[in-house]
């Protein structure tokens, strides 16, 4: 999930993408999926990316679409984390 200037930046017409309502921590909010490439370490991916106004942030990264493509290890004593691609996209 990438805010939504994030989307318009890349010349996405935001609303013009899948409508879905999502819920998180903060409530539900609207969203739009857009069918985006996402540039990582051994090569491109293509995703479906929801793009959301008032995101505080720059992006989320998901179970689907991203971390199903890595095996990730967290390592919280030493504050680290590996990533490593699994298969091609």
């Amino acid at each position: 999930m990438f805010h939504a200037d994030i989307g318009r930046y890349l010349g996405l017409d935001i609303q013009k993408g899948d409508y879905e309502r999502t819920q998180g921590i903060g409530g539900s909010s609207d969203a739009w999926i857009h069918p985006v490439r996402l540039y990582v370490p051994g090569g491109p991916i293509d995703i479906h990316a929801a793009f959301k106004e008032g995101l505080p942030i720059g992006g989320l990264l998901g179970m689907n679409g991203f971390f199903d493509h890595f095996l990730v290890n967290f390592c919280y004593p030493m504050l680290t984390c590996e990533i490593e691609r699994i298969g091609q996209a």
